[in-house]
């Protein structure tokens, strides 16, 4: 999708409690195939490599997980055929898109920079459950509507002014870490890892003229969730950057495959003489095994192979005059 943001269709499950149930992998890489769409066509052609090194998981865990995607049906593989007898995967998205449902409130909205500069590859899987719950729960600009005890009067809670520019807000004083890690599917130690993995990098600060190092200090103002389009994970670009370098053009791929070809036959050439060798060496050392058979028995055996059995006794044939002497 084009643009500085992109849509999750994740906000449902988190405000239904059922984001916990999501596999890590698949908040993994479905955010990444949604960074490459393309919003007419539907469809994303990034590499399996570049998806892997993005989502920050394995080649082989990527590949599962879209393949575990496309059984649920948020996605569809297609596999298409380029000239030269390749094939190219392509993935069209096939849950419903933004501009086509009514619910607004349905989608969580993620910088499209933490993608593509490496972040959400560092960030860890409790983590990125943390931190699109937070966004899930959250609310722009500076001032947020709060329901006030489920009364339908209006409670209009103001946010502090603080440094750089606020993005999003979330009211800590009914979303307690409690709640928030319950949503995201966190057991209270591993939750307290991932809230203090988003303070120590940015990603969350208190709402309040102090600061704070504890998630339990969080709530009593409320949770700043400020903008990080500038941050950036270079060993992240290194290895995507080492990953395209790498990967062939078409006829470079043609030439590589044909290299192969000729050191596979080359390699089976060479087998083929050693092999050849080897039964020349068994024929050689055969053929000098000693006779112990004597001279007369030799004679007699030669004899016999070179006398022609259709001459008569009185041919002229210079091998039938042959006569075995006696002694």
């Amino acid at each position: 999708m084009a643009g500085n943001f992109i849509l999750l269709p994740f906000r449902e499950s988190i405000r239904a409690g059922e984001f916990g149930y999501w596999e890590d992998s698949h908040i993994a890489v479905l955010p990444v195939l949604i960074a490459h769409e393309n919003r007419k066509t539907r469809i994303a052609r990034p590499s399996l490599d570049r998806i892997a090194v993005l989502a920050g998981v394995a080649k082989r865990t990527a590949a599962g997980a879209t393949s575990s995607l496309q059984r649920s049906r948020w996605l569809t593989k297609q596999s298409i055929p380029l000239p030269g007898g390749r094939t190219r995967l392509e993935y069209r998205l096939d849950y419903t898109p933004y501009r086509e449902r009514t619910d607004q409130g349905a989608w969580v909205r993620l910088e499209s920079s933490l993608i593509f500069q490496g972040v959400w590859a560092v960030m860890p899987p409790s983590v990125r459950k943390l931190y699109l719950t937070l966004l899930g729960f959250s609310w722009s600009s500076h001032m947020a509507w709060v329901p006030d005890d489920g009364a339908c009067g209006d409670d209009w809670l103001i946010a502090y002014d603080h440094e750089g520019d606020l993005e999003r807000f979330v009211d800590a004083r009914y979303l307690t870490p409690p709640f928030l890690n319950n949503a995201a599917g966190l057991e209270e130690r591993t939750g307290r890892r991932a809230w203090s993995w988003l303070m120590d990098n940015g990603f969350i600060i208190a709402n309040g003229e102090g600061t704070t190092s504890s998630p339990t200090d969080l709530y009593r103002e409320g949770i700043i969730m400020p903008d990080v389009t500038n941050l950036k994970c270079d060993s992240v670009l290194r290895r995507l950057g080492s990953v395209e370098e790498i990967t062939p053009t078409p006829g470079a791929r043609s030439r590589l495959t044909n290299t192969r070809k000729r050191q596979k036959r080359a390699m089976n050439d060479m087998a083929s003489q050693k092999s050849g060798q080897k039964q020349a060496q068994g024929r050689t050392l055969s053929a000098v095994q000693p006779d112990t058979r004597e001279p007369e028995q030799v004679f007699e055996q030669v004899f016999e192979q070179v006398l022609d059995k259709s001459c008569t006794k009185d041919c002229a044939h210079a091998r039938c005059l042959l006569e075995v002497p006696n002694d």
